[in-house]
């Protein structure tokens, strides 16, 4: 489709790191158009794509794009104390909710408030430019439900992400580390061998 001028190029989603590197082996071995971009789960409560994928990625020049970069509204601090969860899909008994509201995540998420205050941000805004800003990330798909969450997030383009507010948020989720599971987390996520080999 690419050769017949169909599309422009090719990627992939929901990849880990070594599968990444068997597409474009193949695609090289086979003489094949490579995929150019790889769309993850990414954000501040889960960075295990920065063990594999994302070294992955910028060693072989595919570029980055991340889903669900506020982890299902958790990053925009809707959620912080137990008023705002009164819908059953967020209660802790649920499967959604067990993994977005343990302890774990109320302390990462006020902590990461705080940082964004400080930096005159908003949460949302904060964890927008903070993944924008990680090397190898080219976009990042956002679901805005009105204008006004959308002119938020928005404004993550004018924050800056400065070395002392990485050492911070560093120190609250630390790199490869994980509080609320995304990364290779789903359904679709399959550590089997592959069934077939090039």
């Amino acid at each position: 489709m690419v050769r017949a001028g169909k599309i422009h190029c090719i990627g992939s989603s929901g990849a880990a790191g070594w599968q990444l590197v068997e597409m474009l082996w193949c695609a090289h071995d086979l003489g094949l158009n490579r995929p150019v971009v790889e769309q993850m789960a990414y954000h501040l409560l889960d960075r295990r794509a920065e063990r594999d994928l994302v070294p992955a990625a910028l060693t072989h020049d595919t570029a980055l794009t991340v889903w669900s970069p506020l982890a299902g509204g958790l990053l925009t601090g809707k959620y912080l104390g137990q008023e705002h969860r009164s819908d059953a899909r967020l209660s802790p008994d649920d499967e959604w909710g067990a993994r977005h509201f343990t302890p774990a995540a109320d302390a990462a998420v006020g902590a990461l408030a705080g940082c964004a205050k400080e930096a005159g941000a908003t949460l949302t805004a904060l964890s927008l430019a903070w993944t924008l800003q990680r090397p190898g990330i080219t976009s990042i798909v956002l679901g805005p439900r009105n204008v006004d969450q959308f002119s938020d997030q928005l404004t993550a383009l004018n924050v800056m992400i400065t070395d002392d507010l990485v050492k911070r948020i560093d120190g609250i989720v630390p790199p490869g580390g994980v509080t609320v599971p995304y990364y290779l987390d789903d359904s679709f996520a399959d550590f089997r061998p592959q069934p077939y080999r090039w």
